[in-house]
């Protein structure tokens, strides 16, 4: 895998499509934004379908590498197979139930055993705070358990032969 790149790329007319990336916790969502014009933002035009997986592996590296569980990426995905990060966001809404529809269905990627693996279902109502605070609450749990002693069992004695 490249290194990851530090640069500012202002316009380059090989990067027509923009990809919307999401990461809640484990959760990953995307899609394609349409232009409208010369330009995706604003235009509230999308195309379902499955994100490049190369794409969620980079957005994975991006995130484990700033320490970010929750965040919104924008992507330029241009003609010779780059991806150019546009805009990180941490604050961002949901408009849409469902982030990410594969074949009508609606869903989310779930990285599990070095594969991203596509879950069915819709989880992304009332702009995905279920889903944040259900990732911040398995992040409290964790610390919490790591925070405890150790419990020492009592030991059982087996009984004596008469």
């Amino acid at each position: 895998m490249p290194p990851l790149i530090r640069a500012a790329l202002w316009q380059d007319r090989g990067c027509r499509r923009h990809r919307h990336i999401i990461k809640i916790g484990g959760s990953y969502f995307g899609h394609r934004r349409l232009l409208k014009g010369d330009f995706a933002s604003g235009a509230l035009r999308f195309a379902w379908g499955a994100p490049p997986e190369e794409l969620l592996w980079l957005v994975k590296r991006v995130c484990d590498t700033g320490g970010f569980d929750s965040i919104s990426m924008d992507v330029f995905e241009c003609q010779d197979g780059r991806f150019l990060i546009n805009e990180l966001q941490s604050i961002f809404g949901s408009r849409e139930a469902s982030q990410m529809r594969i074949d009508g269905k609606p869903g989310r990627y779930l990285l599990r055993d070095g594969e991203f693996v596509f879950e069915e279902g819709v989880f992304n109502r009332h702009k995905s705070y279920p889903l944040r605070v259900a990732d911040f609450v398995e992040k409290l749990r964790a610390e919490k358990a790591a925070a405890a002693p150790a419990v020492a069992r009592p030991r059982v004695r087996k009984p004596r032969k008469a």
